[in-house]
């Protein structure tokens, strides 16, 4: 069962990748498919629920289609696929090395090819200690590491509603994200 959180930030993830009916979608860290349910579940997108859509989740425990371990990168078998969609759902604030771990994604992208990346915030609200999250990002950081991975931000939401703060003696326009960023990326 899906908590509100996640449903708020699955369905944010889903607008953004803009699923085609003939997409290859390669969902890391899938732990049990909650994603691939949603989507189901919600019938959000019932025609890419067809035979031409090939989804493939990949974790190194729990329930996916296939184990592997992202920690030591993707393996061949993967690499060589070429995917429409990559989502990347709450992973690489645990991944040592998130920068290989990027670069793989980048060369199993398609052509036209996407990746959904969802993390927390580094200066969100916190209601106890993530002890597994070896990572924080923000937007800045984020624009960096995918420019070191051959990539490029086509844009940056919250995962709840971004909130225009402004200062009139600044005269400055600032966007608030809260607790959890999500962007897509697209080759350079």
């Amino acid at each position: 069962m899906l908590n509100p959180h996640q449903k708020i930030r699955f369905k944010k993830m889903v607008k953004l990748a803009e699923i085609k009916v003939s997409d290859k979608i390669l969902d890391i860290g899938c732990w049990d498919k909650e994603l691939k349910q949603y989507i189901i579940r919600e019938k959000m997108i019932r025609e890419y629920l067809n035979p031409n859509v090939q989804y493939v989740g990949i974790d190194k425990e729990h329930n996916p289609d296939y184990f592997c371990d992202i920690e030591k990168g993707l393996s061949e078998y993967i690499i060589r696929e070429k995917f429409d969609i990559i989502f990347l759902g709450e992973v690489i604030e645990h991944i040592e090395n998130h920068k290989s771990l990027l670069k793989d994604c980048e060369k199993c992208l398609s052509k036209n090819g996407r990746i959904i990346l969802s993390t927390p915030l580094a200066w969100r609200i916190q209601w106890k200690t993530d002890t597994d999250h070896i990572h924080s990002f923000t937007p800045l950081n984020l624009r960096v590491l995918a420019d070191q991975c051959g990539l490029r931000i086509t844009k940056m939401i919250g995962s709840f509603i971004p909130l225009l703060i402004f200062n009139l003696r600044l005269n400055v326009n600032w966007t608030f994200y809260t607790n959890n960023l999500i962007i897509k990326m697209v080759r350079k």
